[in-house]
Formats: C-alpha cells, structure tokens, sequence
C-alpha cells in the first residue's frame, strides 16, 4: 500500500571510519566478510569451502538522503516529496 524512494549520494568508506567499526562487530557477524574460494564460485559440496574473514571486504556505505518520495496507493492515491533543500518541508504532487 506505500512505496518510498530515496534520492541520495553514496560514498564507499574503507578508512579509520571503516576499521573503528569493523573492530567493534562481533565475531559471527565477521564470518560474512571472507571465503575461500569467493562467494559464486563452483564447490564440490554445500560446506567447501573455507571462511576467512578480512577487513579488504569490508566497506561502510555512508548514504545522504537529499530527497524522500512518498506514494500511497491504497484506496485513494496520494503522494508527497521532501527534498533536503526545502529543509525537509513537504510538497503535494500528483500521484
């Protein structure tokens, strides 16, 4: 019945930002940053392969939202946007 869409600008951080929190997860949540051999490639069975986790394959997405997209589609349609620029101050627009 909602659909919502952000806008926004991304940046790819594997810095200081990126290792302070890598260093605060807890062990099994690391297990998701390294096999042997990489994710996709062809096994001989369900449990072949090696976990090795690293923090090479760690990034921190940092996203800034610039604008919200808000859409109702239930009974009666209706919609509205927030945009970062008007100070997050909604506007009706058509469905």
């Amino acid at each position: 019945g909602i659909q919502i869409r952000l806008a926004n600008k991304s940046i790819l951080r594997q810095d200081d930002r990126a290792n302070k929190i890598w260093k605060k997860m807890k062990k099994e949540k690391l297990l998701s940053y390294g096999k042997i051999p990489k994710p996709g490639e062809t096994i001989d069975g369900p449990f072949n392969y090696i976990v090795s986790p690293s923090i090479k394959n760690f990034v921190v997405a940092e996203c800034h939202v610039r604008k919200i997209d808000f859409l109702s589609i239930k009974d009666r349609h209706y919609r509205a946007v927030f945009t970062r620029t008007k100070k997050w101050e909604g506007e009706w627009v058509s469905p």
